[in-house]
């Protein structure tokens, strides 16, 4: 299992009990933790170390117990290496407020943060698939977000943030495609148009006609 942890599966139901040869195998495939003895499934360390070994795409959290899948920790791991995670988590943990902030303000697992150029991958337009959380009219969680969203994740904010102008103006000094978004009025509003161009100079095109001429 060292080399090839899925080989967990074909081992005997006493060996998939063992703590040292479960981990061994996690650490070789995250996957692996699937063919674990229900009792490792519900052991913190195995299961972390199951999330920081998985592959993307693979939701992991879905055979942690249930009792991990309530702890805030593990599943603020698991969401920063698959947002798809989320799913699997404790109802409590799916309604909390500091959780989405905590997953907007820290790195995935393994990825460096670029903090100019493009966005990365693991970011883009992710506010739009936590609507589970049901935080689209918190301003908090909107401003967390727009540091590392795509246009087209922010587009889910409620229409009483995009009204306004501090909320706005706060968005657009860090990520400057986010003027697509905002109302005519504000794409008018001269203050709110620089900040937007001190972060993206290409968003000229869609600021209002007066101004371009200024």
């Amino acid at each position: 299992v060292r080399n090839r942890g899925d080989a967990l599966q074909y081992a005997s139901q006493e060996l998939r009990c063992d703590r040292q040869i479960v981990m061994e195998a996690v650490k070789s495939d995250g996957r692996a933790l699937r063919y674990a003895s229900e009792g490792l499934k519900g052991d913190k360390e195995v299961v972390l170390e199951a999330v920081k070994n998985a592959p993307p795409r693979d939701p992991l959290l879905r055979y942690a117990s249930q009792e991990l899948r309530g702890c805030r920790e593990v599943v603020l791991l698991a969401i920063r290496k698959d947002l798809s995670n989320l799913q699997f988590a404790s109802p409590e943990l799916r309604r909390d407020r500091e959780l989405v902030l905590d997953f907007f303000r820290l790195p995935p697992l393994g990825e460096r943060v670029l903090s100019r150029g493009p966005l990365p991958y693991w970011r883009a337009n992710t506010f739009s698939k936590v609507r589970t959380w049901n935080f689209q009219n918190d301003r908090r969680a909107f401003l967390a977000a727009a540091r590392h969203d795509g246009k087209r994740g922010l587009a889910f904010a409620a229409p009483e943030l995009w009204s306004s102008r501090e909320t706005v103006l706060e968005v657009v000094r860090t990520n400057g495609s986010a003027l697509q978004l905002a109302s005519d009025e504000l794409r008018s509003d001269r203050e709110v148009v620089l900040e937007a161009l001190r972060n993206r100079g290409d968003m000229l095109d869609i600021v209002a006609p007066e101004l371009r001429r200024d």
